[in-house]
């Protein structure tokens, strides 16, 4: 007697026909380049209901994230993966548990002969923390590990190799999985001298391989380094813009140690002096700056000086007997006030100095016997004048009778001002190495006169001040060291409202040392909190900026401080909806390592 509902009809269908019918419309391509996105795009819907899985390996990577997306309107799923690192792919797509029509597919990924590179993609993310050293005493203790952590994601630890060598030949080296893509080298060197460490991934070099270090403090002697080149002597020298002061250093007979070149002067731009090592103990020592003006090279072995040190240079624009070649520059061209010296320098009148001729003529009083030229360097002059009275006068500036470049200059002398009434609008407090420093003040009541600066602090910063912007004045120093300054501006002599200033100066913005971690930055799910790190401990001074945008646009995140480390900052972020998500970081306007970081989110119960 049959049950309620008895006989059953049963549907019995083959999983094998299934994966038959699944129709694959997009090959990926059989050759990419590491890091780009591999998509094969199939059809489903006539398979029917069923399981849709995929899995990637690399022949020496191991298992690779897939991702699959379906399109419900066109039936489409794309299955997509990005190749890491070089090496032979095989993406294995099931339905049901049985393999889709010519599946597996194989994919070789290249490299394109770049280097790895911190500022990659996260697949291929991959950067280095070194060893603090005391620029001070840069010697490493004997006996003692020297780590560095290498941070690659994503890589498997067999991949990751290291070789050191020290004055004794080949060291030992030992690499440890500290986790979350993090390795750990470690080197105990043994005996004082020179180390070298070079450190891969996949047999290729990683940033800034091969790390030189040096243990011990060496035995040296700064006397026995020689130092030669044309003109190079401690006694003042000249050189013409366009043209480079060499010399050559010879340590070979000193010991153990390093080169340490400092120069002080009017330079702009780190290129402008080069020190290149040949090493073999010797150096070549080039500078070549683009303005005009005293240098001096202060040049020690390790952290003595060597002998003649320090050099003095000079730097002066080309220019011959020609006068509209010879130019002058200073406060002095626009103004001074009554019994005042108006101070101006001369450049390029090379040639005899009897051929320069300075007057000063006044409307209602000619300075006569206060005007003024002497001879500072080879085609330089400083000179100043001295007004009686308040005035319009004509600065005639010749050169073998002729007119210099801008001469006749019209001047103004005035009543002598008072520093009271000069008012500062713009006090900096902080400042950054290499950067100018600026103070801006209203001169407008202060009647006429003219602003000295003085900056104490280290090292030798340059200063100016410019007087060209009526009724303003701007006062500016470049500092080339971190560290508190003082500045001292005085008008006629008497410090002006508030002055001395303290500045501090740190260190200049280092984006290429941040470093981003964290599983918000591998993907997430809908409705879960996608939370990473910027570690900013060695990126010197700057301002962090995180956005996040997603298939409809920005959204808000936050950030806040670690509770134990200031300088690590943790962002977070809650998705709304599923979709490719994009975090741009930037560390003072500029892009960190592997930012913009690109993350996909998965729909709530979706499982790849």
């Amino acid at each position: 007697i049959h049950i309620p509902g008895s006989p059953f009809k049963v549907s019995v269908t083959s999983t094998e026909g299934k994966a038959r019918s699944v129709e694959v419309s997009e090959l990926p391509d059989a050759k990419v380049e590491t890091g780009m996105p591999v998509e094969l795009i199939l059809n489903a819907s006539k398979a029917g209901e069923g399981k849709l899985t995929a899995v990637c390996k690399g022949l020496h990577v191991g298992n690779v994230p897939v991702e699959t997306v379906r399109d419900k309107r066109s039936g489409t799923t794309v299955v997509r993966f990005v190749p890491p690192l070089p090496d032979d792919y095989v993406l294995d797509v099931l339905y049901d548990g049985r393999r889709i029509p010519e599946s597996p597919f194989t994919v070789h990924a290249f490299n394109s002969g770049k280097r790895l590179s911190s500022t990659g993609s996260t697949a291929t993310h991959c950067s280095v923390l070194e060893p603090k050293l005391n620029p001070e005493d840069p010697f490493l203790p004997s006996g003692q590990p020297v780590r560095y952590i290498i941070q690659t994601p994503g890589v498997p630890a067999r991949h990751v190799s290291a070789i050191a060598s020290g004055p004794k030949g080949s060291c030992p080296v030992t690499i440890q999985n500290i986790g979350n893509g993090a390795f750990m080298v470690e080197i105990v060197p043994s005996h004082s001298g020179n180390y070298r460490l070079v450190c891969k991934v996949f047999d290729t070099p990683v940033p800034k391989s091969p790390f030189t270090f040096m243990v011990g403090r060496p035995h040296y002697d700064a006397t026995k380094v020689i130092v030669s080149g044309r003109g190079f002597t401690n006694e003042d020298v000249s050189f013409p813009l366009g043209t480079a002061a060499v010399l050559d250093v010879d340590g070979r007979s000193a010991g153990t140690g390093r080169l340490l070149v400092d120069a002080s002067g009017p330079i702009s731009d780190n290129k402008e002096l080069q020190v290149h090592d040949i090493g073999d103990g010797t150096y070549t020592v080039k500078l070549q700056p683009v303005r005009p003006g005293n240098f001096q090279l202060d040049i020690s072995w390790v952290d003595r000086p060597v002998a003649g040190t320090p050099f003095f240079i000079r730097f002066y624009r080309r220019s011959v007997s020609d006068p509209r070649k010879i130019c002058a520059e200073g406060p002095g061209l626009r103004g001074a006030p009554v019994s005042v010296a108006g101070e101006f320098t001369i450049f390029g009148a090379e040639g005899d100095p009897e051929n320069l001729e300075v007057t000063c003529q006044g409307v209602k009083a000619r300075a006569q016997g206060s005007t003024d030229s002497t001879r500072a360097k080879e085609g330089v002059f400083h000179g100043h004048y001295i007004a009686p009275v308040a005035g319009a006068y004509l600065l005639c500036i010749k050169w073998g009778g002729e007119h210099i470049s801008g001469s006749p200059f019209k001047i103004t002398v005035g009543q002598a001002g008072i520093s009271g009434q000069i008012k500062v609008l713009d006090v900096p407090q902080e400042g950054t190495v290499n950067k100018l420093v600026e103070f801006l003040l209203d001169a407008r009541s202060a009647g006429h006169g003219q602003l000295t600066m003085k900056v104490q602090g280290p090292g030798n910063p340059q200063t100016n001040v410019d007087n060209s912007h009526p009724g303003s004045v701007i006062a500016s120093f470049l500092p080339n060291e971190t560290g508190k300054y003082t500045v001292s501006l005085k008008w006629l002599g008497k410090h002006v409202e508030g002055s001395p200033f303290k500045v501090k100066v740190g260190a200049p913005p280092r984006p290429d040392m941040v470093v981003c971690y964290g599983t918000g930055l591998e993907g997430g799910v809908v409705g879960n909190r996608g939370v990473f790190t910027v570690d900013t401990k060695r990126a010197g001074g700057g301002v962090l900026a995180v956005r996040v945008h997603g298939p409809r646009g920005a959204f808000k995140i936050h950030m806040d401080k670690s509770p134990h480390d200031d300088r690590l900052i943790l962002v977070s972020y809650n998705p709304p909806e599923p979709g490719r998500y994009t975090m741009d970081v930037k560390w003072s306007d500029v892009a960190v390592p592997g930012s913009p970081f690109s993350v996909y989110v998965q729909p709530k119960g979706i499982s790849v």
